[in-house]
């Protein structure tokens, strides 16, 4: 028996104080549980190219409201976001900063979901253009080791950043598992792409190679295991890390997905979105996002056809996104309580 939350019901209580005890709902399945979550439930966050500003989008509401302007201390505007992820116990989100155009160098940052403010970290993540960032946790995962991806003596007490993070008042917070920030990089030089899947050490900013790929994926989303989505022209593909591999799941009539999430997360996840098949949302609903008519698609992870979801983010244009749950936000629920 499926237990969900109405839509009508999922929107008052996003609006009222319910919302401090909102988490996942459990359903029961052919005696198996399967966490749902309504999308009225979900916040998403993404950063727009044009404005440089930090963007919340309420899908319980369908309101739309700036953060602020992503700036460094100096009041350095921070420009080149193609890509964010969040690790879930922190109250910022990791972004690639693309920052200087002429050498391709670029540093890892984080920007304070209360406040938009961004923190670069020490040293430089990648002399190349990186986008497509996601978040995984590789705890109990085999593969890679070597690649930066060892988590053995990771030290469970001592996961601050060196960097400076924690000195600007943003904090590593609580969380579990081993993290790392899987993303795509071009580091060819003299018109020559050459393309690689890097990971990156969110507690040092440090990148290493995973595996190489054959071609500039603009989105990454996180699959089960080591698997993950990735988008390029009006295609959606499968990346196995464990085996190195890449595989067409299918085509689209979009060409243009700047930006890629999976929201609820996998494991059979199920994400109620009224009006749409539920396939589409078993093992998390991934959503991508269009640069040419700014409109936030919603996948079929088999076959790779997108359709629009409407909302009220037309006249954004976000080169990154990603969807938190209430109970997940910092700005919302009881995850605020630790930060407030």
């Amino acid at each position: 028996m499926q237990y969900r939350m109405t839509r009508s019901a999922a929107l008052l209580c996003s609006l009222t104080i319910c919302s401090l005890a909102a988490a996942p709902a459990m359903s029961e399945d052919d005696g198996e549980q399967t966490r749902v979550t309504s999308i009225s439930d979900m916040i998403l966050y993404g950063v727009d190219s044009r404005s440089h500003e930090l963007i919340r989008y309420d899908f319980g509401t369908d309101r739309l409201a700036s953060v602020g302007q992503v700036q460094l201390d100096d009041g350095t505007v921070v420009h080149g976001i193609e890509s964010l992820a969040y690790i879930p116990g922190r109250p910022y989100l990791f972004a690639v900063w693309n920052y200087d155009d002429t050498s391709g160098k670029s540093k890892l940052i984080t920007i304070n979901l209360f406040t938009a403010q961004a923190a670069a970290y020490q040293f430089d993540t990648g002399s190349a253009n990186i986008q497509g960032m996601v978040a995984v946790n590789l705890e109990g995962q085999d593969a890679n080791r070597g690649h930066g991806n060892d988590c053995d003596g990771f030290d469970e007490d001592n996961r601050g950043n060196s960097n400076g993070v924690n000195e600007n008042g943003m904090g590593h917070g609580a969380h579990s598992g081993c993290w790392r920030l899987f993303a795509v990089q071009d580091s060819g030089r003299g018109g020559r792409n050459q393309y690689s899947l890097i990971s990156i050490n969110p507690d040092t900013g440090r990148a290493s190679s995973v595996m190489s790929v054959s071609r500039a994926y603009t989105g990454l989303a996180a699959g089960d295991d080591l698997s993950l989505f990735a988008t390029e022209g009006n295609t959606l593909w499968a990346l196995d890390v464990s085996n190195e591999s890449e595989a067409s799941v299918g085509s689209h009539i979009l060409d243009d997905i700047t930006a890629l999430t999976l929201a609820g997360g996998a494991d059979d996840a199920y994400v109620d979105i009224p009006g749409f098949d539920d396939d589409l949302s078993i093992d998390g609903a991934l959503f991508g996002f269009t640069g040419s008519d700014n409109t936030l698609t919603l996948f079929d992870k088999t076959t790779g056809e997108a359709v629009p979801y409407e909302s009220s983010l037309s006249d954004s244009t976000l080169d990154g996104i990603v969807v938190l749950t209430r109970h997940d936000d910092p700005k919302d629920g009881l995850a605020r309580v630790a930060y407030d």
